[in-house]
């Protein structure tokens, strides 16, 4: 949740005063459950390919990627709502791509970590 909380700019907040901190705290608190609760409902939901098959897309499977997280959620609510796209599956594509890179990158990275011993 530490994590969560800091990208969400809990960790930029400079302290003035009690009953700010608690507002300020409460509001990242409400969006992190917001976040969340989006995550939650994406996973149990059946995912299907976006956007037309092409080669290079197949790699990006959604049954492929890397779990959907509040992180994640809060770029493509930040990419689909504020300023409006011009296309929503080029900017769902894009999110499959990064989460793609990410679960290779952390199988790669923990492939390392444990040969180093």
């Amino acid at each position: 949740m530490r994590e969560n909380g800091k990208d969400l700019g809990l960790d930029h907040y400079e302290v003035r005063s009690f009953t700010g901190w608690y507002r300020y705290v409460t509001l990242v608190m409400l969006a992190l459950a917001f976040l969340t609760s989006l995550v939650i409902v994406a996973r149990t939901l059946p995912c299907t390919a976006v956007g037309p098959p092409t080669p290079s897309i197949g790699d990006l499977e959604p049954s492929r990627l890397w779990p959907l997280s509040a992180p994640e959620a809060r770029r493509l609510l930040a990419r689909l709502l504020f300023p409006p796209p011009q296309a929503a599956p080029l900017v769902l594509q894009w999110s499959a791509w990064r989460r793609w890179h990410q679960r290779t990158a952390s199988f790669y990275h923990i492939r390392r970590r444990l040969k180093a011993g």
